[in-house]
């Protein structure tokens, strides 16, 4: 029994159903729905089966809640009266590339105001998870959270950029529109070209596939990555055309010059600062908070 699968199963208990449940946990419901499967498999009993009011306890799951219980109390106890390693380090997850929302000079802030400090950063597409299990103390996040149980501070706002070679024929067609950070281009130029595209559950894929549906264009796929610098390298060679976050496009030089334009409104994406509210930040967690608002305006 692991932290991560008694916070499953008492979302589960707590919500009454899958979905509910994994709404609570930021996470989708075939990702819940899967989690469970194998867990029950693994430990060779059902912990749930379905009644009239939503998912209900089998035996074994009354007793794994029991013990997940007791556990969760222990664990208390034992923080109140011991101090954890985890204390000297402040632990910072983030999705893949979503890094890159974090300015270096601010982490070099950080260690000469707080040497004693150890700065963990935690790449993981589980943000929420980690914050609610205590292996992570602040989250970057491109989405807010359901629920009450965080609190989210605005970081910046990031335009999604169309990523093509330098010599693709929609840059003929680019004009300066206000609001948006590049050139702009109208998306229907593209319905005839191949895309690179992230993975589904990436906040610059689910933005994009929204423009491209109500502009009904089906993309011909490519590729997908869930490495944003990868799409951008092959849009570059001019095999497709790909999306990408301009604040963390200006931070790498590619060996092939990609060209990045405006499209949509333009299509732009919020990105917080995120702490579980019940954890309350010590001096250096707020200091480092600060030090990421400062540098991200």
């Amino acid at each position: 029994m692991d932290f991560k699968s008694m916070r499953y199963v008492m979302a589960v208990v707590e919500n009454g159903s899958i979905s509910s449940a994994a709404k609570s946990l930021g996470i989708s419901q075939p990702s819940l729905t899967t989690y469970l499967r194998n867990l029950a498999a693994n430990l060779g009993v059902e912990l749930f089966e379905r009644g009239e009011g939503g998912y209900v306890p089998t035996y074994a799951g009354e007793r794994f809640i029991a013990y997940a219980r007791q556990i969760e109390s222990i664990a208390g106890e034992l923080d109140k009266v011991a101090p954890r390693e985890a204390d000297h380090f402040l632990r910072v997850t983030c999705p893949p590339f979503e890094g890159s929302y974090i300015h270096p000079f601010a982490i070099r802030q950080f260690r000469l105001a707080h040497p004693s400090v150890n700065l963990m950063m935690i790449e993981s597409n589980d943000t929420a998870e980690l914050l609610r299990s205590g292996q992570a103390d602040l989250a970057v996040m491109t989405s807010v959270l359901p629920g009450n149980e965080f609190y989210q501070v605005p970081l910046m706002r990031d335009e999604i950029l169309l990523v093509t070679s330098s010599d693709h024929p929609v840059s003929e067609h680019a004009v300066w529109r206000q609001g948006c950070t590049k050139p702009w281009v109208d998306i229907n130029l593209l319905s005839g070209d191949s895309f690179i595209r992230l993975f589904p559950y990436q906040r610059t894929r689910v933005l994009t596939d929204d423009l491209l549906a109500r502009e009904k264009i089906v993309p011909r796929i490519l590729m997908q990555t869930r490495s944003v610098l990868t799409a951008i390298r092959v849009a570059a060679t001019g095999a497709g055309v790909s999306f990408a976050p301009a604040t963390g496009t200006q931070h790498f030089r590619f060996s092939e010059a990609p060209a990045f334009y405006s499209v949509g409104d333009p299509v732009v994406m919020d990105v917080y600062f995120t702490r579980l509210k019940n954890n309350r930040p010590d001096d250096a967690t707020e200091h480092f908070t600060k030090l990421i608002l400062d540098f991200a305006r």
